[in-house]
């Protein structure tokens, strides 16, 4: 299994497919590599990015984690969402 990790789009180059990109060919490294599942984390309160990941195949795990930087959280309780895609 292998992790797609945080990453994003200045706002002024998104809705142009970029992201996509990068994530199918990090989908595409991860399969050649003998990967067979990709997992991410998703901010929770972000319902178009997850929206966004399941049409890129990626479902939710049920499983939610806490924000890894506590120092910086700006919304009490905030998790990441765990989303997992097959590599077939």
């Amino acid at each position: 299994m292998a992790e797609v990790g945080l990453f994003s789009v200045s706002p002024y180059e998104q809705s142009r497919g970029i992201g996509g990109q990068l994530v199918r060919a990090a989908l595409t490294e991860m399969k050649e590599m003998g990967m067979t599942h990709a997992i991410m984390h998703v901010l929770e309160n972000r319902p178009e990015i997850l929206k966004w990941y399941k049409k890129l195949g990626f479902e939710e795990t049920g499983e939610r984690v806490p924000f890894i930087w506590p120092e910086q959280l700006k919304i009490d309780g905030l998790h990441f969402l765990v989303l997992k895609k097959a590599l077939a």
